[in-house]
């Protein structure tokens, strides 16, 4: 049966890769670049007129399975070289690139700006530029809608691997669209296309796509954690456990010196919708914590249409802080870079509440929605 929606890739293969016929392709991509029930780069090994040159993996590697950095290889079927975009190098270089005539990205974000793969697919667009050649994107749907923004803009000289363009945390695009916006911003003067997905619309839960969920990396393993890592991913930036060890990553955030009940109950009781706090214990596998008691909440998203996740971080946040007193630490630049700017922080040390700091954001919000509007593909 097939999907409502048909993703950029597959689209393109219903018509034999009409805008990659007769060329050598440098494909950037991970194990979400489904096309057919196959991986892409399978599918265009065997597409006459398509030689494939060149392999590009991002953070977890080519196969998704990778923890942190990982050596560049060959694929072992295909015998094209799997280079690394995740550690010492960061952009494709010329070498990289075997002789491209343009160069394909295509993975499966989750409409973050902090989710790696985007930074990646900016450095991507500058290599291709660098070259001169086509930068080609086979879109996919951004898991959390296409409607709703929230969270600061990026502010200039925050720019890291975890936030590389000028955009809220949840910026409602699909990779496509930050595609053609990057291109703008950086001033690069290079042609972007993009194969369109069909049948997909901003106003779509991703269940409503009738795609299989694919988790795109290895602590992002269902539906449920996209929906909360907006705002559960900030903790970061702290010395709490983001629940990295657990069977729940995103989910369930804590430490030892935390009671679970009294933030679950705080949180509770500011009434935000469409979530639900609980008290958890857990014990971390890894990671920040890792073998020790914590307590904790764990978020519940009763409806996503009305949930907003990175308002509910900074709610926890601020919650957190109060609850854990001097126990509680920030890693600062870390957390800087992740929330996008330095008053977020400052705020919340200077008493602020999570209303003053959403307030605040509003009017960047405002501003972006309409500079977004001219990159937008989809009704």
């Amino acid at each position: 049966m097939r999907s409502r929606t048909v993703a950029g890739a597959e689209f393109e293969a219903g018509a034999d890769f009409p805008h990659l016929r007769g060329q050598k392709v440098a494909l950037a991509a991970n194990h979400t670049a489904l096309c057919r029930g196959r991986h892409l780069a399978e599918v265009l090994a065997e597409s006459l007129g398509v030689q494939l040159v060149a392999l590009l993996a991002p953070e977890h590697g080519f196969w998704g399975k990778e923890a942190a950095e990982f050596p560049s290889g060959v694929h072992p079927e295909l015998r094209v070289p799997v280079h690394s975009l995740y550690g010492e190098a960061l952009k494709p270089t010329p070498e990289m690139l075997g002789g491209a005539h343009l160069l394909v990205y295509d993975m499966q974000s989750i409409g973050v700006r902090y989710y790696t793969y985007e930074t990646t697919m900016r450095y991507c667009l500058e290599a291709a530029a660098e070259a001169g050649l086509p930068f080609v994107v086979f879109d996919r749907p951004n898991p959390l809608g296409g409607e709703v923004v929230e969270g600061p803009v990026l502010e200039a000289g925050h720019e890291s691997f975890v936030g590389a363009l000028p955009v809220p945390v949840r910026h409602g695009m699909t990779i496509g669209e930050l595609a053609l916006l990057a291109r703008d911003w950086l001033g690069l003067n290079t042609e972007v296309r993009v194969v369109r997905m069909q049948g997909w619309r901003r106003a779509m839960d991703y269940e409503a796509t009738g795609l299989p969920w694919v988790p795109p990396s290895p602590a992002m393993l269902t539906l449920s954690t996209a929906r909360v890592y907006p705002g559960t991913c900030l903790l970061e930036g702290t010395n709490l456990s983001e629940g990295r060890g657990t069977e729940a990553p995103f989910e369930v955030v804590g430490a030892p010196f935390i009671s679970g009940a009294a933030v679950a109950a705080r949180l509770q009781q500011a009434g935000l919708p469409g979530v639900k706090w609980e008290p958890v214990d857990f014990v971390p596998r890894r990671s920040k914590w890792a073998g020790e008691h914590c307590g904790g909440v764990r978020l519940v998203v009763e409806d996503p249409q009305a949930f907003r996740p990175v308002a509910a971080g900074i709610h926890l946040l601020r919650a957190l802080r109060d609850l854990a007193g001097d126990s509680f630490q920030w890693e600062a630049e870390h957390f800087g870079h992740l929330i996008g700017n330095a008053w977020v922080r400052r705020w919340i040390e200077d008493g602020r509440t999570a209303y003053d700091i959403v307030t605040a954001w509003q009017a960047g919000l405002a501003e972006f929605l309409e500079q977004r509007q001219r990159y937008l593909c989809y009704s």
